[in-house]
């Protein structure tokens, strides 16, 4: 899937309700979104707040085919 089909609305979704369910101690249902996510054509990046340590999700669209995904460095 190319970038400009990402639908980031449903993505957004998917990552709240992964996070709720993960909050719930659903892990099963947490994992179930978190493939379906990926499948979407998305990177999911999971870090902890440091200060509140609520978990954060960001994405970014997974490469296409042939590209790293990462930036060179200078």
């Amino acid at each position: 899937m190319t970038a400009s089909a990402i639908d980031p609305a449903r993505v957004n979704a998917l990552i709240e309700a992964r996070i709720a369910a993960r909050s719930a101690r659903d892990f099963a249902e947490a994992d179930r979104l978190r493939a379906e996510i990926v499948a979407l054509g998305v990177v999911l990046m999971d870090a902890r707040d440091p200060v509140t340590g609520e978990l954060s999700s960001t994405w970014r669209p997974a490469p296409e085919p042939g590209e790293s995904g990462t930036e060179p460095t200078p």
